[in-house]
């Protein structure tokens, strides 16, 4: 059955869109570095006790930041082994690391809990607001 596009088609756009998402991770992440430090020693603090100020914001992300990000990168990893590994899912499985359904399973609900996480969340949090 052809929706749109025929299978190839959204495989190469489903490619491409995983690398353009791990680009703009990356550079996001080059932009905000200063802010990740921050917080991780904002987040430090108030798990171990010590003063920590956040705001209503910091404390709503806070739970669900480690998460998406741990999803982000497993579903990244397993996207990055997918496109080097040649062959169907009918060829010898190569099995690095884990067998082509763990990497499979690992990239599914990698991606299903990153959304979860993220929209669990204020649409508004990480909007910005007017200065």
């Amino acid at each position: 059955m052809t929706i749109l596009f025929e299978r190839a088609t959204w495989d190469t756009l489903h490619t491409w869109g995983g690398a353009l998402m791990i680009a703009a991770v990356a550079i996001h992440f080059t932009f905000h570095w200063q802010w990740v430090k921050s917080m991780a020693t904002r987040i430090a603090r108030m798990v171990t006790g010590r003063s920590a100020r956040l705001n209503r914001n910091g404390y709503v992300i806070w739970p669900w930041t480690p998460i998406v990000a741990v999803s982000f990168l497993l579903a990244a990893f397993s996207g990055i082994y997918f496109m080097f590994v040649t062959g169907n899912r009918w060829s010898p499985d190569p099995m690095i690391l884990f067998s082509r359904l763990t990497w499979d399973l690992t990239i599914t609900w990698s991606g299903v809990t990153m959304i979860v996480a993220r929209s669990s969340t204020s649409p508004s949090i990480g909007a910005g607001r007017p200065r």
